[in-house]
């Protein structure tokens, strides 16, 4: 199974890799270089672009630091192996039907929030991230837009559809009318937060 690239994880598989390689000293030989950079079962060319280049860089490192460690060639340019499906109008259609008709037990507002947090991640084009990190503070409902903070500090303004506009209004008077502007707008997701 493949899995998303992170670069403690590969100093993780890395070091297990040395250790059940017999390494025992510090440097990288060139056959071990050579066994690391192999592809692996389900590997993106992506992800052993990045594995592989994390350790040059912490070759060239070791070399800085004295340890004679052998430097991998670089991998040729990668190219995504990532195919975005395209839902159809339909498909859509039926998405957002069964966000809206999904059966939950027991009292809770998960069901106001689901056809709401989808239409947004869909209508305003955000990462689930962005989502659900969403304050009450960054709608403005009256005019239409979602401020959403960057880490850069250059925030980002998105409009709100006509539709996506009335959903969240029924939805922040049906469920929200209790949070404070620096309450988390979705805040079921956040076992925190006190629903109303």
């Amino acid at each position: 199974m493949g899995y998303a690239f992170d670069k403690k994880h590969t100093f993780k598989m890395f070091d297990d890799f040395t250790v059940e390689n017999g390494a025992t000293s510090i440097g990288l030989t060139k056959e071990l270089a050579i066994k690391w950079a192999e592809k692996r079962p389900n590997e993106s060319d992506v992800t052993r672009y990045k594995r592989v280049n994390t350790i040059i860089i912490f070759s060239i490192y070791l070399n800085q630091l004295g340890y004679e460690s052998y430097i991998p060639r670089q991998l040729k340019s990668y190219k995504t192996t990532f195919t975005p499906f395209i839902f159809s109008k339909e498909e859509l259609e039926s998405f957002f039907h069964a966000s809206e008709t999904i059966e939950i037990k027991g009292n809770t507002t998960i069901r106001h929030i689901l056809p709401v947090v989808f239409r947004m991640i869909y209508g305003c084009g955000l990462r689930v991230r962005d989502a659900l990190n969403l304050k009450c503070k960054s709608l403005n409902l009256d005019e239409g837009y979602i401020t959403i903070r960057e880490k850069n500090g250059c925030d980002r303004v998105l409009l709100l559809s006509d539709s996506l506009k009335t959903v969240c209004i029924q939805y922040s008077e049906n469920c929200l009318s209790k949070q404070n502007p620096s309450d988390y707008f979705f805040p079921y997701l956040f076992p925190e937060v006190k629903l109303p």
